[in-house]
């Protein structure tokens, strides 16, 4: 409650300070950290009523250890290590709490809390810009401004410290000391290998979040139709969705799909009616899952999915693919050989 009382506060006093979207007069904001003028080749920004402030100058100054590697920030903190990731409001936070330790897997993890932030990290010019709360409310440092546009920002990094005390509170709190932690040293080691687990999963959340996001209707695969038993040549609507699950809605009613990956996500949407301009020959096999001998190797993927295995050669014929589709058993395949395109034979 305090914390949310804390990011109301400065949301409002944000607002009646500037009362619109300005870049105006930005220079003349002042930011101090620990009583220290920050120096930086970028001054603070405003916009959508709160004040962004250069992330790495600020984490310099404050003395905060952080890693920037392929779009997310890792920000060690004196109480955890904040993940996030620029121009979206995702954030894992990896609290040093005991109750966050799993010890029920063969190596023991660190679980992070998920957040969505209504204000975030922006990148503007090549630069990364954190909002006030971001500082206040998920990296522990205290922020204060008055009428003469200065603002402090006062921060002591202990984590390394606050770490070594973590370890030890863990020790005196779990059933059993498994040996992924058996020394400090492994202990962190289990921690980073655990953010930096985090770290591609957010990565991960992200992308399939922002490609989604981008249109509200799509078509789904043939197999991934098959598979949840629904029409492949039927639209469906995005509902929601929660970084790589998304739900939809059809004739059917909902239902929720998870994608290890963005590459499963596009492979298993199509943006657009992927039957239309076909022939109403190949259209009628699409909808009733069948391959015919002329089809191209197009159409086969509308009617069919993505085969579990190809193999290639060349000849004096030409190119020649066998496509291969299992079943879910090795013992039920499906055979569809192309030449130069076009399919010639179908082996069940």
């Amino acid at each position: 409650m305090k914390k949310y009382v804390a990011s109301l506060l400065v949301v409002l006093m944000l607002i009646l300070s500037f009362g619109a979207v300005s870049f105006a007069e930005e220079e003349s904001y002042q930011i101090y950290v620990n009583g220290k003028k920050l120096e930086s080749d970028y001054p603070p920004i405003v916009e959508n009523y709160a004040i962004y402030v250069p992330l790495w100058s600020v984490l310099g100054a404050a003395d905060y250890s952080a890693i920037y590697s392929r779009d997310i920030f890792r920000i060690n903190t004196n109480d955890g290590v904040v993940l996030v990731r620029p121009d979206h409001n995702a954030l894992f936070k990896y609290p040093f709490a005991t109750g966050n330790l799993d010890e029920s897997s063969y190596n023991l993890k660190l679980k992070y809390d998920f957040y969505r932030q209504d204000y975030y990290p922006i990148t503007r010019n090549w630069v990364i810009y954190a909002p006030l709360t971001l500082l206040q409310d998920y990296l522990g440092m205290s922020v204060a401004w008055g009428d003469n546009k200065r603002i402090d920002i006062t921060a002591k990094s202990t984590y390394k410290t606050s770490l070594s005390k973590f370890y030890k509170d863990a020790v005196g709190a779990l059933k059993k000391v498994s040996f992924s932690m058996s020394t400090e040293k492994d202990f962190i080691n289990t921690i980073d290998n655990s953010v930096t687990a985090g770290a591609e999963e957010l990565r991960r959340f992200a992308a399939i979040e922002e490609w989604i996001s981008k249109q509200n209707t799509y078509w789904l695969d043939a197999r991934f139709a098959n598979y949840e038993g629904h029409d492949h040549t039927e639209e469906v609507v995005v509902v929601g969705y929660s970084g790589n699950k998304i739900t939809f809605s059809n004739s059917k009613g909902e239902f929720t799909k998870e994608f290890g990956s963005l590459q499963e996500a596009q492979d298993g949407l199509f943006t657009s009616n992927p039957i239309a301009g076909l022939s109403a020959k190949a259209q009628a096999a699409v909808k009733a899952r069948q391959v015919y001998v002329g089809m191209s190797r197009s159409e086969a993927v509308l009617s069919w999915g993505k085969p579990d295995d190809m193999n290639k050669w060349t000849s004096g014929l030409g190119t020649t693919e066998q496509w291969v589709y299992r079943s879910g058993s090795l013992f039920n395949a499906q055979y569809i050989y192309f030449t130069n395109g076009v399919l010639t034979s179908i082996q069940n």
